[in-house]
């Protein structure tokens, strides 16, 4: 795809990659509104204005991004990679764009400082990517935590972090089959703790009828991960209604092995359709 940006302090714009330091035409405002296409590695020290969603595409697996400047502006960020591998560093506190961040297959988004992402209300983290906290730097989301993009279900993995998830956050997960990352979303956490002590909302929407018992594990966590908290109105054992069917919760789960209890994950379960107040169980 074709690369764009311009920069607000004198400079061209059209494609651009290499290792530079500011960007096109120095280190003034980089002015994001089209795909950002880097094929080495690259560091931008100035601001960015991300005017509209907009897209950091690596062409190259051995290619990273760092962003050191501030991130501001009304739009989100598409992480991309091109070929599988491609890195975005963020090295700033600064990023306060107000859309949400999504990380695209085989792209990573590496945390190089602790919160280095927004955290508003409004931002959320979406995708089927790899978000890197390196060294279990803190990763804060105060909006909507979505596995999968353009509408279809997939699997959103975060590895070395602390993630915490704020009151005005939620996890949307779609079940569409019973194979996760295929079938419905999932959150895979690999050596990461997970903090829902804030009660952050869980939002289940289901494209198809499963059937009694089925199990769905949208949080796995391996062995050096864990999750502290639970979900607002959903703790152990809670059972809630999805469409027609009713569904509980658990966060002892073993996704590995398949099963309801043994573990440390967080899984939800079909207990059938519900009539009239009643919930039949068909096994």
């Amino acid at each position: 795809g074709a690369g764009g940006a311009n920069t607000g302090g004198g400079g061209g714009g059209g494609p651009w990659s290499g290792d530079r330091t500011g960007g096109p035409g120095g280190s003034g405002i980089v002015v994001v509104s089209f795909p950002l296409d880097f094929y080495l590695t690259t560091t931008i020290t100035g601001d960015i204005d991300v005017q509209s969603t907009s897209y950091l595409d690596s062409k190259n697996s051995t290619a990273v991004l760092a962003i050191q400047g501030a991130m501001t502006g009304a739009g989100g960020i598409n992480i991309a990679s091109e070929s599988a591998g491609g890195i975005v560093s963020y090295d700033t506190v600064v990023k306060a764009y107000g859309g949400d961040t999504t990380v695209l297959t085989g792209a990573t988004l590496r945390l190089g400082l602790n919160n280095a992402m927004p955290s508003g209300s409004g931002n959320g983290l979406c995708g089927v990517g790899t978000v890197d906290g390196v060294s279990g730097r803190t990763l804060t989301v105060g909006g909507t935590v979505a596995p999968g993009v353009s509408g279809g279900v997939g699997r959103l993995t975060v590895t070395n972090a602390a993630m915490v998830m704020q009151s005005s956050s939620s996890l949307d997960v779609t079940l569409n089959g019973t194979i996760a990352g295929t079938g419905y979303d999932q959150l895979d956490l690999t050596d990461t703790t997970l903090d829902l002590s804030a009660g952050p909302a869980l939002n289940v929407t289901a494209g198809f009828e499963p059937d009694a018992a089925d199990l769905f594990f949208i949080i796995r966590l391996d062995a050096g991960s864990s999750c502290t908290g639970t979900f607002a109105g959903k703790g152990e054992g809670a059972s809630f209604m999805v469409g027609g069917a009713r569904y509980e919760i658990t966060y002892a789960a073993d996704a590995d092995g398949g099963t309801w209890t043994g573990g440390n994950d967080v899984a939800v379960r079909s207990l059938g359709s519900s009539q009239g107040g009643s919930v039949f169980m068909f096994r």
